[in-house]
């Protein structure tokens, strides 16, 4: 019975991978309403831009080495590989908590940085254009 719980939070991080990809990098109209749902990528130092990664990667390693040790409880060889996966996976879901503090987010996993990109608002530099950036008063 507990596999059931294993593949429910193998699902649950996948779909959470999905989802940051989707808003980071696409313009569909899920991701719009995402991006219009969170307030997270408002600002320009938004480190919680990252935390739907981490804790996402980290609930599909974590459900991975449960779904391990479920389906292979007599071999001892797989033990040690599934520890490993495990921990490296609740490492990663405790990143993933820590992001929501107001880091800066590299440009590659900003969603609005992403989207500036895909639609011509930023300088030969990747700097938004003046007309684009928010300022202090619209932030809030």
């Amino acid at each position: 019975m507990s596999y059931l719980w294993s593949f429910a939070g193998l699902a649950i991080g996948l779909f959470g991978l999905y989802s940051w990809y989707v808003e980071t990098y696409t313009d569909s109209p899920i991701a719009a309403l995402w991006r219009e749902m969170g307030d997270r990528n408002d600002r320009t130092t938004s480190g919680d831009s990252l935390s739907p990664l981490f804790i996402s990667t980290g609930f599909s390693l974590f459900a991975l080495a449960a779904i391990l040790t479920d389906f292979l409880p007599n071999i001892r060889i797989i033990l040690i590989p599934s520890l490993s996966i495990a921990i490296i996976g609740l490492a990663l879901i405790v990143i993933g908590f820590i992001c929501f503090f107001p880091f800066p987010v590299p440009r590659w996993a900003d969603a609005r940085y992403q989207y500036m990109k895909r639609h011509g608002m930023l300088d030969e530099n990747g700097d938004p254009l003046p007309q684009f950036e928010l300022s202090e008063e619209e932030d809030s």
